[in-house]
């Protein structure tokens, strides 16, 4: 892409814009971005989009492919916000160019940490419910560790 564009540039070869952003993609995008497979018409399909449309300085296609990629963000956030469902992300990954799935592995990876963060503060809040900062419920004085492994200093 970078010789071509490069030799279109200084007039050495003529520039055709490539079959997967032709009327009938535009058209398909226009009516309904969603169900179109974009991966099967071109693996970096947003990012070579938005390079020629830069190029070519066609306003019309960088709204349409931003407008494109917006709709189907929604869906990718929220497949990747279900972890579980695996045979959605095997159906969806399909039909994804590179960045979307980017995206959908980037969303996934935090929705995952999200749930951990969930457990383990969870976790700590039944843990510090356990804790009695107080006397302790045998009579003795109340102590915190020293921060030396299995050494505990006595609060007056």
């Amino acid at each position: 892409l970078w010789l071509s564009l490069s030799l279109a540039t200084r007039g050495f070869t003529d520039f055709e814009m490539p079959a997967a952003f032709n009327k009938a993609v535009c058209n398909e995008l226009m009516g309904d971005p969603k169900s179109i497979s974009l991966f099967a018409r071109n693996k970096y399909f947003f990012l070579l989009g938005n390079i020629l449309a830069n190029y070519l300085k066609d306003v019309d296609l960088s709204l349409l492919l931003t407008q494109s990629f917006g709709a189907r963000c929604w869906n990718i956030i929220d497949a990747s916000n279900n972890v579980n469902a695996r045979e959605i992300h095997a159906s969806l990954l399909v039909t994804m160019d590179m960045t979307e799935q980017r995206l959908f592995f980037t969303t996934l990876k935090t929705a995952r940490a999200g749930i951990r963060w969930k457990e383990r503060q969870a976790h700590c809040i039944e843990t510090s419910s356990l804790m009695n900062y107080g006397k302790s419920a045998f009579g003795g004085q109340r102590s915190r560790s020293s921060g030396i492994v299995g050494v505990k200093r006595t609060l007056a």
